[in-house]
């Protein structure tokens, strides 16, 4: 529970938004949303995983594999795109360097993965 603490006011010194908000009560501190709590679905958290990671490693060059992710509509859609992902990103010595770590962490928010393209 949070506390709010309210300065003492001088009536006539404050602007008047401020003697305003001294006056009227606390709010109640609003309850943590599901994204907040932890509770985001696969397809949020994948699609935000592949985005920035593509942005981090490629910069400007991932744009093109940005904007295929950006349009997909479900998992199997970042899933058809896994393979795509993988190959931009192993074109850069960092992306190459940590693919077997990145991977990892992507299957265990999309499942299992492709192991070759199409």
């Amino acid at each position: 529970m949070v506390v709010v603490t309210r300065p003492a006011c001088r009536r006539y010194s404050l602007p008047i938004w401020y003697r305003d908000w001294c006056n009227s009560p606390p709010s109640a501190a609003a309850p943590l949303s599901g994204a907040a709590a932890g509770e985001e679905d696969p397809f949020t958290l994948g699609q935000t995983f592949m985005i920035n990671l593509a942005r981090r490693i490629l910069g400007i060059a991932g744009d093109g594999i940005v904007a295929k992710l950006r349009a997909a509509q479900d998992i199997d859609g970042l899933r058809a795109l896994y393979v795509d992902w993988r190959n931009t990103i192993k074109q850069a010595p960092d992306g190459l360097l940590r693919l077997r770590e990145l991977e990892k962490k992507l299957s265990k928010v999309l499942g299992e993965l492709p192991t070759t393209g199409p």
